[in-house]
């Protein structure tokens, strides 16, 4: 309580000072305090620019933050190591890679016609890595692709060309066989099983010989594409 009245006995003072002054007509009395409550102003909010500068830090922080989450991104991603350094795909996205097996034999690809991630889905599609006359085209969609009813994702495909003969995965397929149309089963064109984090897809699929019109020709496969 003491202090308290002092500070009233304080600001008593002060201010018969302000009156006595302006009844005096002493301007430069009168400017005395005001350059001290000018002064204790500054010092003041120099007291409080520590506070304001510390909220500039959160913003600044919830960047850092940001910035943060991308490296597990990228850390679960997949290899790029025949990727040309600089290599975008046709909308300039960056260049991915990815590779089929088909019937035991690898096929290496780099994504640099199509590698875009659209929704959580994944399209990718390139040509041999090697440059021989092999191409992939492929969409992977989210793995809840089934249950996402609203997005009306079609089933997952993936479609690979070697020369003049073209294998293709993909459910609810229909081919030409023996003169007539027939739908295809999963256990003769699929995507049997995946996984999709948003750049990295990779699983099991069986394709279907789109050439071949005499009879269904069905071979195992797997497959990896990876959309930096």
């Amino acid at each position: 309580m003491g202090r308290h009245r002092i500070r009233f006995v304080l600001l008593g003072v002060a201010t018969l000072s302000l009156l006595l002054g302006a009844c005096g007509g002493g301007s430069n009395d009168a400017a005395t305090p005001a350059t001290t409550a000018a002064s204790d102003a500054t010092a003041q909010g120099g007291g409080n620019d520590t506070p304001a500068s510390n909220t500039t830090a959160p913003a600044d922080d919830a960047a850092d933050n940001g910035d943060g989450e991308d490296p597990p991104a990228e850390t679960t991603g997949g290899d790029l190591s025949l990727v040309p350094s600089g290599e975008t795909d046709l909308l300039g996205n960056p260049a991915g890679q990815g590779f089929v097996e088909l019937g035991g034999v690898r096929y290496d690809f780099i994504l640099n016609s199509a590698c875009q991630k659209i929704f959580g889905a994944v399209q990718s599609a390139g040509g041999a890595a090697d440059g021989s006359d092999v191409n992939v085209d492929a969409v992977i969609p989210p793995e809840d692709w089934e249950t996402d009813t609203a997005a009306g994702w079609d089933p997952p495909y993936v479609e690979i060309e070697i020369g003049d003969d073209s294998w293709r995965a993909a459910a609810g397929s229909e081919h030409l066989a023996g003169g007539e149309t027939v739908e295809l089963t999963p256990e003769q064109s699929s995507v049997s099983l995946f996984t999709n984090d948003g750049s990295r897809v990779a699983g099991e699929a069986t394709f279907f010989s789109e050439y071949n019109y005499d009879e269904v020709e069905s071979v195992a496969g797997a497959f990896e594409f990876y959309c930096p």
